[in-house]
Protein backbone atom coordinates (compact mmCIF):
# COMPACT_ATOMS: atom_id res chain seq x y z
CA UNK A 1 0.00 0.00 0.00
CA UNK A 2 1.32 3.42 -1.36
CA UNK A 3 -0.14 6.58 0.24
CA UNK A 4 0.45 8.81 -3.13
CA UNK A 5 -2.99 8.74 -4.71
CA UNK A 6 -3.13 8.34 -8.29
CA UNK A 7 -4.71 11.67 -9.17
CA UNK A 8 -1.46 13.17 -7.33
CA UNK A 9 1.02 11.50 -9.09
CA UNK A 10 1.50 13.40 -12.25
CA UNK A 11 1.57 16.30 -9.99
CA UNK A 12 3.79 14.97 -7.17
CA UNK A 13 6.27 14.50 -10.55
CA UNK A 14 5.75 17.60 -11.62
CA UNK A 15 6.37 18.87 -8.18
CA UNK A 16 9.52 16.59 -7.87
CA UNK A 17 10.93 17.69 -11.23
CA UNK A 18 10.47 21.86 -10.38
CA UNK A 19 12.16 21.38 -7.08
CA UNK A 20 15.17 19.46 -8.95
CA UNK A 21 15.61 22.33 -11.13
CA UNK A 22 15.72 24.75 -8.57
CA UNK A 23 19.28 22.46 -7.21
CA UNK A 24 20.27 22.58 -11.13
CA UNK A 25 19.44 26.11 -11.61
CA UNK A 26 17.32 25.10 -14.75
CA UNK A 27 13.90 26.91 -13.95
CA UNK A 28 11.50 27.95 -16.30
CA UNK A 29 10.89 32.23 -15.78
CA UNK A 30 7.43 32.71 -15.00
CA UNK A 31 5.50 34.71 -17.51
CA UNK A 32 5.14 38.47 -17.11
CA UNK A 33 2.37 39.68 -14.48
CA UNK A 34 -1.36 40.12 -15.75
CA UNK A 35 -1.71 44.08 -16.87
CA UNK A 36 -5.00 43.80 -15.09
CA UNK A 37 -5.14 45.84 -12.34
CA UNK A 38 -5.78 44.93 -9.44
CA UNK A 39 -4.77 40.84 -10.18
CA UNK A 40 -3.18 38.96 -7.32
CA UNK A 41 -0.46 36.51 -8.75
CA UNK A 42 0.03 33.92 -6.33
CA UNK A 43 2.33 31.12 -6.77
CA UNK A 44 3.58 28.19 -4.23
CA UNK A 45 4.47 24.54 -4.54
CA UNK A 46 1.99 22.30 -3.23
CA UNK A 47 0.09 19.42 -3.68
CA UNK A 48 -3.67 18.91 -4.46
CA UNK A 49 -5.64 17.08 -1.09
CA UNK A 50 -3.46 18.42 1.16
CA UNK A 51 -3.71 21.25 3.40
CA UNK A 52 -0.98 23.64 1.90
CA UNK A 53 -3.20 23.60 -1.37
CA UNK A 54 -6.42 23.43 0.51
CA UNK A 55 -5.11 26.39 2.34
CA UNK A 56 -4.84 28.32 -0.62
CA UNK A 57 -8.02 27.04 -2.25
CA UNK A 58 -9.58 29.19 0.74
CA UNK A 59 -7.82 32.19 0.75
CA UNK A 60 -9.31 32.38 -3.04
CA UNK A 61 -12.58 31.68 -2.04
CA UNK A 62 -12.62 33.85 1.40
CA UNK A 63 -11.11 37.09 -0.84
CA UNK A 64 -14.03 36.63 -3.61
CA UNK A 65 -16.79 36.77 -0.76
CA UNK A 66 -15.27 39.98 0.20
CA UNK A 67 -16.66 43.41 -1.23
CA UNK A 68 -14.74 46.63 -1.90
CA UNK A 69 -11.37 45.95 -2.41
CA UNK A 70 -11.03 45.40 -6.01
CA UNK A 71 -8.78 42.67 -6.10
CA UNK A 72 -8.67 39.32 -8.23
CA UNK A 73 -6.64 36.10 -7.19
CA UNK A 74 -4.47 34.19 -9.72
CA UNK A 75 -3.81 30.60 -8.24
CA UNK A 76 -0.35 29.28 -9.42
CA UNK A 77 0.02 26.77 -6.47
CA UNK A 78 1.89 23.62 -8.01
CA UNK A 79 4.57 24.36 -9.70
CA UNK A 80 3.28 26.10 -12.76
CA UNK A 81 5.33 28.94 -12.81
CA UNK A 82 8.59 27.06 -11.68
CA UNK A 83 11.23 25.84 -8.78
CA UNK A 84 10.70 27.69 -5.62
CA UNK A 85 13.84 29.78 -6.34
CA UNK A 86 12.46 31.19 -9.88
CA UNK A 87 9.44 32.53 -8.32
CA UNK A 88 10.85 34.09 -5.35
CA UNK A 89 12.62 35.93 -7.53
CA UNK A 90 9.83 36.52 -9.28
CA UNK A 91 8.25 37.65 -6.48
CA UNK A 92 11.12 40.04 -5.74
CA UNK A 93 10.69 41.53 -8.72
CA UNK A 94 7.00 41.96 -8.81
CA UNK A 95 5.58 39.21 -11.42
CA UNK A 96 4.54 37.28 -8.41
CA UNK A 97 2.92 39.08 -6.15
CA UNK A 98 1.95 36.88 -3.04
CA UNK A 99 3.46 32.95 -2.12
CA UNK A 100 4.41 30.48 0.24
CA UNK A 101 8.17 29.52 0.79
CA UNK A 102 10.17 27.09 2.83
CA UNK A 103 12.65 28.24 4.88
CA UNK A 104 15.60 26.37 2.39
CA UNK A 105 14.26 28.48 -0.20
CA UNK A 106 14.03 32.12 1.92
CA UNK A 107 16.92 31.32 4.10
CA UNK A 108 19.08 31.83 0.32
CA UNK A 109 17.76 35.47 0.73
CA UNK A 110 17.67 36.41 4.15
CA UNK A 111 20.82 33.65 5.51
CA UNK A 112 19.47 34.38 9.34
CA UNK A 113 16.60 32.40 8.93
CA UNK A 114 18.89 28.91 8.63
CA UNK A 115 19.20 29.31 12.55
CA UNK A 116 15.47 28.37 12.84
CA UNK A 117 17.01 24.68 10.59
CA UNK A 118 19.71 23.95 13.59
CA UNK A 119 19.14 20.56 15.08
CA UNK A 120 17.18 20.05 18.00
CA UNK A 121 16.12 23.81 18.93
CA UNK A 122 12.37 23.30 20.06
CA UNK A 123 10.93 20.28 21.90
CA UNK A 124 8.00 21.20 20.41
CA UNK A 125 5.06 22.57 18.25
CA UNK A 126 3.80 25.16 21.42
CA UNK A 127 7.55 26.32 21.72
CA UNK A 128 8.13 26.71 18.46
CA UNK A 129 5.09 28.59 17.86
CA UNK A 130 5.78 30.97 21.44
CA UNK A 131 9.41 32.01 19.85
CA UNK A 132 8.97 32.62 16.67
CA UNK A 133 4.96 34.35 17.12
CA UNK A 134 6.57 36.85 20.04
CA UNK A 135 10.38 36.84 19.96
CA UNK A 136 11.49 35.87 16.17
CA UNK A 137 8.34 37.34 13.74
CA UNK A 138 9.45 41.45 14.07
CA UNK A 139 12.74 40.67 13.59
CA UNK A 140 12.45 38.29 10.71
CA UNK A 141 9.99 40.81 8.91
CA UNK A 142 12.69 43.84 9.22
CA UNK A 143 15.44 41.55 7.58
CA UNK A 144 12.76 40.46 5.04
CA UNK A 145 11.43 43.97 4.67
CA UNK A 146 15.56 44.87 3.91
CA UNK A 147 15.27 42.42 0.34
CA UNK A 148 11.47 44.31 -0.46
CA UNK A 149 9.71 41.12 1.22
CA UNK A 150 6.94 41.77 2.81
CA UNK A 151 6.19 38.79 5.62
CA UNK A 152 2.48 37.92 6.64
CA UNK A 153 2.50 34.75 8.32
CA UNK A 154 4.03 31.37 9.12
CA UNK A 155 3.05 28.00 7.85
CA UNK A 156 3.93 24.52 9.17
CA UNK A 157 5.93 22.04 7.14
CA UNK A 158 6.80 19.89 10.28
CA UNK A 159 9.63 18.09 11.82
CA UNK A 160 12.58 16.63 10.28
CA UNK A 161 13.40 12.81 10.59
CA UNK A 162 15.90 10.45 9.28
CA UNK A 163 15.45 7.33 6.79
CA UNK A 164 17.73 4.39 5.88
CA UNK A 165 17.31 1.40 3.71
CA UNK A 166 18.69 -0.68 6.99
CA UNK A 167 17.61 -0.34 10.44
CA UNK A 168 18.51 3.01 12.21
CA UNK A 169 18.79 3.73 16.19
CA UNK A 170 21.43 5.54 16.74
CA UNK A 171 24.04 8.29 15.20
CA UNK A 172 26.50 5.86 15.34
CA UNK A 173 24.41 3.34 12.93
CA UNK A 174 25.32 6.01 10.12
CA UNK A 175 28.62 6.15 10.22
CA UNK A 176 30.16 6.23 6.46
CA UNK A 177 26.96 5.32 5.24
CA UNK A 178 25.78 7.59 2.37
CA UNK A 179 23.17 10.29 3.20
CA UNK A 180 21.44 12.20 0.78
CA UNK A 181 21.62 16.01 1.50
CA UNK A 182 19.71 19.11 0.00
CA UNK A 183 21.75 22.62 -0.45
CA UNK A 184 20.47 23.76 2.89
CA UNK A 185 24.00 24.13 5.41
CA UNK A 186 22.23 22.90 8.16
CA UNK A 187 21.33 19.70 6.69
CA UNK A 188 24.96 19.32 5.18
CA UNK A 189 26.70 19.92 8.70
CA UNK A 190 24.13 17.78 10.30
CA UNK A 191 24.92 14.42 8.54
CA UNK A 192 29.00 15.47 8.48
CA UNK A 193 28.50 15.43 12.46
CA UNK A 194 26.94 12.36 11.97
CA UNK A 195 29.87 10.63 10.22
CA UNK A 196 28.07 10.36 7.09
CA UNK A 197 28.90 10.83 3.46
CA UNK A 198 27.02 14.04 2.56
CA UNK A 199 25.34 13.35 -1.36
CA UNK A 200 24.05 16.10 -2.78
CA UNK A 201 20.73 14.74 -4.97
CA UNK A 202 18.56 16.62 -6.43
CA UNK A 203 15.04 15.23 -5.57
CA UNK A 204 14.03 13.92 -9.06
CA UNK A 205 17.23 11.65 -9.06
CA UNK A 206 16.38 10.66 -5.64
CA UNK A 207 14.62 7.36 -5.61
CA UNK A 208 17.63 5.95 -8.60
CA UNK A 209 19.86 7.48 -6.16
CA UNK A 210 18.26 5.03 -3.17
CA UNK A 211 17.76 2.17 -6.12
CA UNK A 212 21.61 2.25 -7.39
CA UNK A 213 23.04 2.49 -3.84
CA UNK A 214 24.53 5.82 -4.76
CA UNK A 215 22.62 6.73 -0.95
CA UNK A 216 21.42 4.79 1.11
CA UNK A 217 19.72 7.10 3.66
CA UNK A 218 18.50 11.04 4.39
CA UNK A 219 16.22 13.51 5.86
CA UNK A 220 12.63 13.96 5.42
CA UNK A 221 9.75 15.69 6.84
CA UNK A 222 7.15 12.83 7.46
CA UNK A 223 5.02 14.55 4.31
CA UNK A 224 7.48 13.81 1.55
CA UNK A 225 8.71 10.85 2.45
CA UNK A 226 5.39 9.30 2.54
CA UNK A 227 3.54 11.10 -0.27
CA UNK A 228 6.39 11.21 -2.93
CA UNK A 229 7.15 7.84 -2.73
CA UNK A 230 10.73 7.97 -0.66
CA UNK A 231 9.08 5.08 1.73
CA UNK A 232 9.19 2.27 -1.00
CA UNK A 233 13.04 2.89 -1.43
CA UNK A 234 14.14 3.83 2.03
CA UNK A 235 11.22 1.74 4.32
CA UNK A 236 12.72 2.37 7.45
CA UNK A 237 11.73 5.67 9.11
CA UNK A 238 13.24 6.51 12.74
CA UNK A 239 11.55 9.56 14.37
CA UNK A 240 14.49 11.58 15.58
CA UNK A 241 11.97 14.79 15.08
CA UNK A 242 16.07 16.90 15.00
CA UNK A 243 14.69 19.87 13.01
CA UNK A 244 11.47 21.75 12.76
CA UNK A 245 10.50 22.57 9.51
CA UNK A 246 8.68 25.73 8.77
CA UNK A 247 7.33 28.17 5.72
CA UNK A 248 6.45 31.69 5.38
CA UNK A 249 3.67 33.22 3.50
CA UNK A 250 5.16 36.23 2.23
CA UNK A 251 4.31 39.40 -0.26
CA UNK A 252 6.08 41.78 -2.99
CA UNK A 253 7.05 44.75 -0.21
CA UNK A 254 6.63 47.23 -2.80
CA UNK A 255 3.40 45.83 -4.08
CA UNK A 256 1.94 45.54 -0.60
CA UNK A 257 2.39 49.21 0.63
CA UNK A 258 1.34 50.49 -2.64
CA UNK A 259 -2.34 48.45 -1.15
CA UNK A 260 -4.90 50.57 0.44
CA UNK A 261 -5.73 49.96 4.18
CA UNK A 262 -8.85 48.10 2.87
CA UNK A 263 -6.99 46.00 0.27
CA UNK A 264 -4.37 44.91 2.87
CA UNK A 265 -6.87 43.72 5.49
CA UNK A 266 -9.11 41.89 2.73
CA UNK A 267 -5.92 39.84 2.15
CA UNK A 268 -5.52 39.25 5.80
CA UNK A 269 -8.74 38.21 6.40
CA UNK A 270 -8.52 35.86 3.38
CA UNK A 271 -5.63 34.44 4.52
CA UNK A 272 -7.56 33.12 7.86
CA UNK A 273 -6.44 32.27 11.19
CA UNK A 274 -2.36 31.40 10.90
CA UNK A 275 -3.03 29.21 14.36
CA UNK A 276 -6.10 27.47 12.27
CA UNK A 277 -3.78 26.81 9.46
CA UNK A 278 -0.82 25.42 11.41
CA UNK A 279 -3.40 23.20 13.60
CA UNK A 280 -4.93 21.78 9.68
CA UNK A 281 -1.24 21.00 8.94
CA UNK A 282 -0.18 19.20 12.19
CA UNK A 283 -3.26 17.06 11.99
CA UNK A 284 -2.46 16.21 8.40
CA UNK A 285 0.92 15.21 9.63
CA UNK A 286 -0.28 13.20 12.70
CA UNK A 287 -2.80 11.23 10.49
CA UNK A 288 0.08 10.30 7.60
CA UNK A 289 2.28 9.30 10.41
CA UNK A 290 -0.88 6.97 12.02
CA UNK A 291 -0.75 5.48 8.35
CA UNK A 292 2.88 4.83 8.06
CA UNK A 293 2.78 3.06 11.48
CA UNK A 294 0.05 0.62 10.38
CA UNK A 295 1.66 -0.22 6.97
CA UNK A 296 3.51 -3.49 7.12
CA UNK A 297 6.35 -2.22 4.39
CA UNK A 298 7.36 0.68 6.39
CA UNK A 299 9.34 0.26 9.96
CA UNK A 300 8.46 3.03 12.12
CA UNK A 301 11.18 3.48 14.87
CA UNK A 302 11.63 5.71 17.92
CA UNK A 303 15.07 6.12 19.77
CA UNK A 304 14.96 5.09 23.22
CA UNK A 305 15.53 8.35 25.75
CA UNK A 306 18.66 7.56 26.09
CA UNK A 307 19.53 7.25 22.26
CA UNK A 308 17.57 10.07 21.65
CA UNK A 309 19.56 12.20 24.09
CA UNK A 310 22.66 11.03 21.69
CA UNK A 311 21.01 12.64 18.66
CA UNK A 312 20.67 15.84 20.48
CA UNK A 313 24.13 15.97 21.44
CA UNK A 314 25.64 15.32 18.02
CA UNK A 315 23.04 17.77 16.66
CA UNK A 316 23.06 20.57 18.82
CA UNK A 317 27.18 19.99 18.36
CA UNK A 318 26.70 21.65 14.32
CA UNK A 319 25.05 24.85 16.55
CA UNK A 320 28.34 27.31 16.37
CA UNK A 321 28.62 26.21 12.24
CA UNK A 322 25.32 26.88 11.87
CA UNK A 323 25.79 30.40 13.02
CA UNK A 324 29.08 31.08 11.53
CA UNK A 325 27.09 31.01 8.41
CA UNK A 326 23.57 32.41 9.27
CA UNK A 327 23.93 36.09 7.80
CA UNK A 328 25.54 39.28 9.80
CA UNK A 329 22.30 38.78 12.41
CA UNK A 330 22.54 34.93 12.95
CA UNK A 331 24.59 35.09 16.47
CA UNK A 332 22.30 37.80 17.94
CA UNK A 333 19.15 35.66 16.70
CA UNK A 334 20.69 32.48 17.82
CA UNK A 335 21.01 33.86 21.11
CA UNK A 336 17.82 35.15 20.84
CA UNK A 337 15.81 32.16 20.52
CA UNK A 338 18.02 30.55 23.44
CA UNK A 339 16.58 33.29 25.55
CA UNK A 340 13.01 32.60 24.12
CA UNK A 341 13.37 29.23 25.10
CA UNK A 342 13.94 29.91 28.90
CA UNK A 343 11.05 32.16 28.73
CA UNK A 344 9.11 29.03 27.20
CA UNK A 345 10.12 27.01 30.37
CA UNK A 346 8.85 29.63 32.76
CA UNK A 347 5.38 30.24 30.48
CA UNK A 348 4.99 26.10 29.75
CA UNK A 349 5.29 25.63 34.18
CA UNK A 350 2.75 28.24 34.89
CA UNK A 351 0.10 26.93 31.80
CA UNK A 352 0.41 23.20 32.26
CA UNK A 353 -1.85 21.47 30.39
CA UNK A 354 -2.83 24.64 28.25
CA UNK A 355 -1.63 25.52 24.45
CA UNK A 356 0.09 28.25 23.55
CA UNK A 357 -1.52 30.38 20.51
CA UNK A 358 -0.03 32.88 18.88
CA UNK A 359 -0.31 36.39 18.99
CA UNK A 360 1.19 38.31 16.15
CA UNK A 361 -0.01 41.69 15.48
CA UNK A 362 -1.50 41.73 12.38
CA UNK A 363 -0.95 45.09 11.56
Amino acid sequence: MHLAQPRQRSTLLALILLLSSACDGESPNPPATSERPGTVRVSSLTVPDTPWYDGWQRFEARLAALEDHGLTVELFVTGQLGSEESVLSALRRNRVQLGGFSLHGLSTVVPELSVLLAPYLFENEAQADFVIDRYLHDIYRELLAQRGIELLAWSEVGWNHVYATQPVRTPQDLRRMAMRTSNAEATRLFTEALGARAVNVTFADLHTALQTGMVNSGQSGIGMYLMTGISREAPHLLLTGHAYDTGLTVANGQWWQSLTDAQRQALRRALGSQDDGRQAIRSHLARLQREARSLPDIMVAEPTPAQLESWRELGRSTHPDIIAGAGPRGEEIYWLIMRANREWQTHAAGNAGRDYQGNVDPS
